[in-house]
């Protein structure tokens, strides 16, 4: 089976410069992976080491970051990993970002299946969006999109420190930020925030 390659633009997220990169594509990988000496270029910071399991067995600490990616038309901000070699290779986080999958048969990245936005018997009677995607960024922001569309940064820094988000001190935790079943914001199961007052406060509504 041949692999798949992409066309991917990086930069940093609010940053000017940008670079072009022919990427594979790896649903094997968790994350993107792109040469440190790039990301590095680009302005992008490690926000933390990860670590890492090798095609080989062994394992690794790597940089880990969020970079602006750019595929065709759409651009959006996603988790990447600083390799310290010329490793280019678009991981899942990004392909469910972009909502892409891979069609072999065409050898090329085409649009995935709809979201999902739970059962169809879902009667919690929100009358909100969901949250389909949630990445970290720098500080005590993270970036949302919703089903209807809309997508933006969200600044937390009000809450750090206070005994309900004092778990955020560890970077690696707030790192760990993902859609719950419900819709809300969680963090490993035990911090989790309203995806409704976070829509309020991504589109400038009271909460």
């Amino acid at each position: 089976m041949a692999d798949i390659h992409v066309t991917v633009g990086i930069g940093k997220i609010g940053g000017v410069d940008f670079c072009t990169t022919h990427a594979v594509v790896d649903s094997w990988a968790d994350h993107s992976v792109f040469p440190a000496s790039v990301l590095n270029e680009l302005g992008i910071a490690v926000d933390c080491n990860q670590k890492v399991r090798l095609s080989d067995g062994r394992e690794a600490d790597w940089g880990y970051g969020i970079a602006l990616l750019s595929i065709g038309q759409q651009q959006w901000p996603c988790p990447v990993l600083f390799s310290p070699d010329d490793d280019c290779r678009l991981g899942t986080s990004a392909m469910l970002t972009f909502n892409l999958m891979e069609d072999f048969e065409a050898g090329k990245l085409v649009a995935a299946e709809p979201l999902s936005l739970g059962k169809a018997d879902d009667s919690r009677g929100s009358e909100f969006a969901r949250p389909t995607s949630v990445a970290p960024l720098e500080g005590y922001r993270i970036w949302l999109r919703y089903e209807d569309g809309v997508a933006g940064e969200v600044d937390l820094s009000h809450l750090a420190g206070t005994p309900a988000f004092s778990r955020w001190e560890d970077r690696r935790f707030f790192e760990a930020v993902g859609i719950g079943t419900g819709g809300a914001v969680e963090w490993n199961n035990d911090v989790a925030l309203c995806g409704d007052s976070l829509y309020l406060q991504l589109t400038g509504q009271a909460v």
